[in-house]
Formats: C-alpha cells, structure tokens, sequence
C-alpha cells in the first residue's frame, strides 16, 4: 500500500513460473505393436531387444521415439505407472523368458517373467526427472537356440504410461 495526501492505491503483481505445475499436467503415452508398422518383432535366444511399440493411441507430450531405439522421454519430473502386456508368438523349447524395463539405459526393474505361457502383464512406478528416459525390452532363451517372435495382434503388445504424481 501506498499512501498519498488525497489517494490510497495498491499494486498487485502475478508472479508465475514458466513450468507447468505436476499438478495439473496430464501426461499420457499410449502405444501398442503391430507387425506391418515393421516393428521390431524377432529376439535371438540369449537375446534382450528393445520392443518398438509402434502404434500411437495417444502421446500427450510426443514424448515417444518410435524404432529400434523406442523409448519415452519424460517432458516433467515426477512420478510415472508403467503398465505394459507382452505376449510370444510360440514358446516351443523356450526355457526362460522375461519383461524389463530400463531407466537411461541400465536395468530398472524386471517386470515379468512369463515362462513357460506366452505372455505376461508388468507394471511398475518409477521416478523420472524431465528428460530422462525409459524403455521396455524382452528377453529370451531357447534349448533349439532359436529366435521368438511377439505375436502380432496389437490387443496382446502394448503399453501405457502416465504420470501420476
């Protein structure tokens, strides 16, 4: 407040940061596989591979890069639910085989493990600050040392990732 001899006044100012507030941001990456999007489709026996979910249902942020090097790049700080569904064309001689997901390119966390059935569900909450980056890989072993391919239909490979905190 100011005063004067004859008026009284107030200034008022907004100060407002240029970052959006967690709160009130919506961030949402929604992406499943289909084989004629030419996804990556095959893992060797011995294997791990980056899974190239190649279909987008939904990207808030366009913060998927598709191909060989799929991965999603968070655009805020916070916390992320990962839920992912991976399912194998055949299993036949498979003898190990799991879901995991990678955190700036080192093992976060192992998601599922889905031997001896075809496919399994993960999921998994992980703390990411803006700009760093997460990626889904499966990994197989075969006792005819062949590789396995994921089954295409896109309702049996996907995964979701939204921000939740």
């Amino acid at each position: 407040f100011r005063s004067g001899r004859d008026t009284t006044y107030m200034t008022v100012n907004k100060i407002q940061s240029p970052q959006t507030l967690i709160g009130s941001e919506n961030v949402s990456a929604i992406y499943t596989w289909d084989q004629t999007g030419n996804g990556n489709t095959s893992v060797a026996s011995g294997g791990i591979e980056v899974i190239d979910f190649n279909v987008k249902e939904e990207d808030t942020h366009n913060a998927v890069t598709t191909g060989a090097g799929w991965k999603f790049t968070a655009p805020v700080s916070g916390k992320y639910l990962l839920v992912v569904h991976s399912f194998w064309a055949n299993t036949t001689n498979m003898t190990d085989s799991a879901g995991e997901v990678y955190k700036n390119g080192s093992l976060y966390r192992i998601i599922n493990n889905i031997t001896p059935i075809r496919g399994g569900n993960g999921t998994c909450v992980i703390k990411l600050n803006a700009g760093e980056y997460i990626d889904y890989r499966m990994y197989q072993t075969d006792s005819a040392v062949a590789a396995r391919s994921i089954y295409n239909d896109d309702n049996f490979n996907w995964i979701s990732i939204n921000l939740i905190k």
